[in-house]
């Protein structure tokens, strides 16, 4: 095909192709369009295949030309990338499409391609990690937990609201100026039988002020001047009058660490025997949690020793992934992620750099693998289905369904394991 394309570098990976498909190749591939047309049109008052040439172009014009584009473009295009000795990672954009009879066939294409780099020099690591959490406060705040989930509550009749309660309350609020004059546009806030505990991290410490010493069926009112920055968009930088009615309060009741609170656990006929139990359950958990700080570490600090342009196509992909697992996650819940109200484009810029570190960390480590010439063995593959296939409650067919992608994650933990082998780790 005759084609003439011209390249420009918009940036090391994006890139911008410019494409002309000569006139007469353009002509020669209508010529052939417009004969399928009359070939298989039927036409008032021809026999199909007998309509006039000029009857048939006129009647199916566009669609003679969009055919002629569907066709022209890709192989223009394919051709081109060949001629130019470009690689794109994706479909390209194409735009500033022009096309009529007779003349040439121009586009322009973008696309993105994938970074060149050299790699760092990569044994011998330094690398800092943070240090292993306490064990004797991982197991306080487990059993804290425990004890947690062991409350109970209990209704409280003759005493006012105490810090910890959980007071039960309907509640109007009306957004005010400093003066006190109501603001206009601003729907009340109307709630009847709020649960709210008292002193607790998700309640404002002026409302939970607001509750202390009230007593059942007690009415109060009462202003909260919000700050610009309060989590609740509505209520952020706005002051509130509120008027309250205590309608049930209860206050926890937390069972005491002894034999009988392990046994009401579990297993446990002693409180030490469940206290030696999750202590060394713990100790393997922070045995795997600084194995992952470490790996984690080691691929961290290379990327941030390789710098180099990342496709976005990619990072937006990765986002796109991150996005629909956060939704699942939420429906999981119970929650309509479309009716939970909430804001997309944050959630979404708050995952952007995880998503670029992990776009870049695949490049690293792809680097490494071709560098050190990583293969993976059969022995390898086999015992990791049979781990992969057990580990999800799979046939092992299922499993060998995606078994390049499994090569690939075996040889890019193997290239973790090298960047181990000589790295240095200090803990902060």
């Amino acid at each position: 095909m005759g084609i003439q394309s011209v390249l420009k570098d918009v940036s090391a990976v994006q890139k911008k192709l410019s494409v002309e498909v000569t006139a007469e190749a353009a002509a020669k591939e209508f010529t052939r369009v417009l004969g399928d047309f009359k070939r298989k049109s039927s036409l008032p008052g021809f026999r199909r295949g007998r309509a006039p040439v000029n009857l048939v172009k006129n009647r199916f014009a566009k669609d003679i030309r969009e055919e002629v584009i569907r066709c022209l473009v890709p192989e223009s295009y394919q051709q081109a990338i060949k001629d130019k000795g470009m690689e794109p990672i994706r479909t390209p954009h194409v735009s500033e499409l022009d096309f009529s009879e007779g003349q040439p066939l121009k586009y322009v294409a973008e696309f993105q391609i994938e970074p060149s780099f050299e790699l760092p020099e990569y044994r011998g690591l330094k690398v800092i990690v943070d240090r292993p959490k306490d064990l004797e406060e991982m197991l306080e705040q487990r059993l804290k937990a425990l004890q947690e989930r062991g409350t109970s509550l209990k209704s409280v009749e003759n005493r006012p609201v105490d810090m910890d309660d959980l007071a039960a309350i309907d509640l109007h609020g009306r957004f005010i100026s400093p003066e006190g004059l109501p603001l206009v546009g601003l729907d009340p806030i109307e709630e009847e039988n709020v649960l709210l505990e008292v002193g607790g991290e998700n309640v404002h410490k002026s409302f939970s002020k607001a509750l202390l010493g009230m007593n059942l069926k007690e009415e109060k009112v009462f202003q909260i001047a919000y700050e610009q920055d309060y989590p609740d968009k509505k209520m952020a930088g706005q002051r509130i009058e509120f008027t309250i009615q205590l309608n049930d309060l209860k206050q926890k009741e937390v069972p005491e660490l002894d034999d009988d609170f392990a046994k009401n656990f579990g297993k446990w006929e002693s409180f030490q025997e469940l206290q030696e139990e999750l202590r060394g359950e713990m100790a393997k958990e922070a045995e795997r949690g600084a194995e992952s700080s470490r790996r984690n570490g080691v691929v961290e600090r290379l990327v941030n020793l390789t710098p180099f342009e990342v496709p976005g196509v990619l990072v937006e992909e990765v986002l796109d992934g991150k996005l629909r697992d956060f939704a699942v996650r939420v429906a999981s819940q119970g929650v309509d992620p479309a009716k939970a109200g909430i804001d997309w484009a944050s959630v979404r810029k708050d995952f952007q750099d995880v998503a670029e570190k992990e776009v870049r960390a695949h490049f690293v480590l792809e680097a490494l693998v071709a560098k050190e010439v990583i293969e993976v063995h059969e022995a390898e593959v086999e015992a990791e289905v049979d781990r992969l296939a057990s580990e999800v409650k799979k046939s092992r067919e299922e499993v060998e369904e995606h078994l390049e992608e499994l090569k690939a994650s075996i040889r890019r933990r193997k290239a973790i394991e090298l960047l181990l082998e000589d790295a240095e780790f200090e803990e902060r």
